[in-house]
């Protein structure tokens, strides 16, 4: 702050210099009026997710979760797989003194425990993957106030359970699968508060969009209990807001731990974009185990694939 720019005036007094970014913590409301942000009340600060659609800055420039790298990569830098998150050699690969610890609080505050190790490593990613989304479509949502979001991180230098999306094989955790949706040109966002819902669409395309989008209020069998369609005029590289709608009226019948609200964009008969909104926890959701068998086969070209029945 007083050496470097100092001697930058007696040697470069053409270039400017910028001493640090962001130049304001994260734990100042000054850091969300100006510059870029860094954002750490969700992870270092214990904050639920939900803080991440209130505390936006002008540039969203680092905020992150750890999730565990897949199992495979874990057996591979572990070397077995008798493990559980207290194994001394995986702990040795998680970096952050309180980390297990901190991954586990976030996980029971939305789901069940888990019933093994492996699942364990899949809820971490699903608690990573869905925390990380949230703050996108947050910072999206408040385009063009926010105008630009990176998560920490991408990747990582060594094995570990760590924030990246791709582990340190190049693995992908489930946050990485969902990058492509959550960075496509549309984004819809949809803001629960008591008693009402609003539906925003953010673009980052050059031209509007005179569309329609269709509400669905849909049971966990996929039953449509209400619906509705509604003009969506999807205004050029902003957000437009769309709607709102009381939820006592539209959502009377409904049993909120067995149903979700489906929103989709559509132009013509294309869907641009689309998302899913719940109303409760995902512990608390009443899934049901579908009945639905799974199938490795050759397909006529001799390429491997998949057959869902």
């Amino acid at each position: 702050h007083e050496l470097i720019p100092g001697l930058l005036k007696t040697t470069d007094r053409e270039r400017p210099y910028w001493p640090s970014s962001p130049s304001i913590g994260w734990g100042r409301k000054e850091s969300l009026k100006s510059g870029d942000c860094h954002y750490w009340g969700v992870w270092w600060g214990m904050e639920p997710f939900d803080v991440y659609e209130s505390k936006v800055g002008r540039f969203m420039s680092e905020y992150g979760f750890q999730g565990f790298p897949p199992l495979a990569s874990i057996y591979e830098f572990t070397g077995t797989s008798q493990l559980t998150d207290s194994t001394p050699v995986l702990r040795a690969h998680q970096k952050h003194p309180t980390g297990m610890e901190t991954i586990r609080t976030y996980l029971e505050r939305d789901y069940r425990p888990a019933k093994d190790f492996p699942s364990l490593v899949y809820l971490t990613q699903m608690v990573q993957a869905e925390g990380i989304l949230k703050a996108i479509s947050a910072h999206r949502m408040h385009k063009p106030y926010c105008m630009g979001t990176l998560y920490w991180q991408l990747n990582d230098s060594w094995p570990g359970i760590s924030w990246s999306s791709r582990d340190y094989y190049g693995r992908w955790k489930m946050l990485h699968y969902m990058m492509p949706s959550a960075y496509a040109t549309l984004l819809i966002s949809v803001r629960q508060t008591p008693g009402e819902l609003s539906i925003y669409v953010t673009s980052d395309s050059l031209k509007d969009y005179a569309a329609r989008m269709e509400l669905r209020v849909m049971d966990v069998k996929g039953n449509v209990r209400w619906s509705e369609i509604v003009p969506a005029i999807v205004k050029a590289n902003t957000t437009s807001f769309i709607c709102s709608r009381n939820i006592a009226r539209n959502m009377a019948a409904a049993d909120t731990m067995n149903t979700f609200l489906n929103v989709r964009i559509l132009q013509d008969e294309k869907v641009m974009c689309e998302t899913n909104h719940f109303f409760c926890a995902p512990k608390n959701l009443r899934l049901q185990r579908p009945a639905m068998s799974v199938r490795f086969i050759t397909d006529n070209d001799g390429v491997p694939a998949v057959e869902l029945k």
